[in-house]
């Protein structure tokens, strides 16, 4: 029997320039005027709620398309010479789009307009390369092949490229490509407890160390330790820009510097995205560089998450964790390592050697038997060995 091959997929960015961006914008509102009728036609037809995906487009195109037979349709789509995928991608997020809102009890008022980015299914573009990508979009007043050249990224050897998307931002137009590679091991958790593989357990800490990574064997033994460190530089860049944020306001009223003060905003974001992206690489080369190939992530309540964060402030390292886990999930999957979340729960307040309560110390710990350390290892020692017990339970 052969073995199943298993995917990550990815997004990959780069900068989108051409001499018809005006031509880009015509094509986003034209794209977004189809999903807007389809996505009304949608919530309208209640029969369609339950179907799946295929089933509703293939419906959903024959209440709207004449087919061969001529007949005519109980919903004709207002405009002609509408290419076949450019509409089944506008139906695909018109769909989308009605599942959303019909999911959540809140929404009471219908999406009126859209503003979503054109995905472009085969047949809508070609001759992709890193270099430039050629498009099939509307002019307005008919669909032409428009030449563009991208930059700022590289495909990889052995990515698929699949449908890419046109993203068009206030300065500059983006081109999103997922890209799907085979995954080197898709094994599930179970089965790598089975094989007596090594697991990584991680505590994030609001400190310049953020970070530490216990690596356990599958019987719960330390095998290595990791503290990752640059909790201090991040936090001082962004201080920086908010420290040139105040005075802006103070100097100009904050109504006035609001809108000026946008370009910070973005160093920020783009900031903690550079960040969390370095930092969760980081820790999935150091469980490859270790051959763990299970991750253990503390999950904490809702509650108490929200409690710690508004303290910490939305720039400090631990708020950075939130985009480090997020990150983490997929890094680690593309790189043939699986990512568990295990309860936090009591994870700091025992002795990860004896089981005895243990007293805090800044950031050391000593129990009553006279163990000592950093209390944070002790935390994601603890996270390691609940997360092999759980499986031991699901063994009974």
């Amino acid at each position: 029997m052969e073995s199943k091959t298993y995917y990550a997929t990815t997004t990959k960015r780069f900068i989108l320039r051409t001499k018809h961006q005006d031509w880009l914008v015509e094509t986003q509102i034209f794209y977004n005027e189809i999903l807007a009728f389809y996505y009304n036609l949608y919530l309208k037809m209640s029969d369609f709620h339950e179907e799946g995906g295929q089933r509703v487009m293939r419906e959903l195109e024959k209440l709207t398309i004449v087919g061969r037979d001529k007949q005519e349709v109980l919903y004709p789509l207002p405009w002609c010479k509408v290419p076949l995928y450019f509409r089944r991608a506008a139906i695909n997020a018109a769909i989308a789009a009605g599942k959303s809102y019909l999911s959540r009890d809140e929404q009471q008022q219908r999406t009126q307009t859209f503003t979503k980015s054109v995905t472009f299914y085969k047949g809508m573009y070609r001759n992709l390369n890193e270099k430039s990508v050629e498009l099939k979009v509307w002019s307005g007043e008919m669909w032409t092949w428009l030449h563009c050249r991208i930059s700022g990224n590289v495909f990889s050897k052995g990515e698929e490229q699949l449908s890419p998307s046109v993203v068009l931002k206030e300065k500059q137009a983006e081109l999103h490509v997922p890209v799907k590679s085979v995954v080197s091991d898709g094994r599930k958790a179970k089965l790598r407890i089975q094989d007596q593989e090594k697991i990584a357990a991680v505590q994030f800490i609001n400190r310049d160390r953020l970070a530490v990574i216990a690596i356990l064997d599958a019987k719960g033994n330390q095998c290595a330790v990791h503290f990752l460190k640059g909790g201090t530089v991040y936090e001082r860049q962004c201080q920086k820009i908010l420290t040139a944020i105040e005075k802006s306001e103070k100097a100009t009223g904050y109504e006035e510097s609001h809108h000026s003060n946008k370009k910070y905003w973005m160093k920020l974001k783009h900031l903690n995205e550079y960040y969390s992206h370095k930092f969760s690489k980081d820790i999935v080369e150091y469980c490859n560089e270790q051959q763990a190939g299970i991750l253990v992530l503390p999950l904490y309540s809702k509650t108490y998450t929200k409690y710690v964060m508004n303290a910490v402030g939305n720039w400090s390292v631990l708020h950075l964790s939130g985009q480090i886990r997020e990150k983490l999930k997929y890094k680690a999957w593309k790189s043939g390592i699986i990512v568990l979340e295990t309860e936090a729960a009591g994870i700091s307040s025992k002795c990860a050697v004896c089981g005895q309560k243990i007293q805090k110390n800044g950031t050391e710990y000593i129990c009553k038997e006279g163990h000592r350390g950093s209390r944070y290892l002790n935390s994601a020692v603890n996270l390691g060995r609940k997360c092999l017990k759980s499986f031991e339970k699901q063994a009974v």
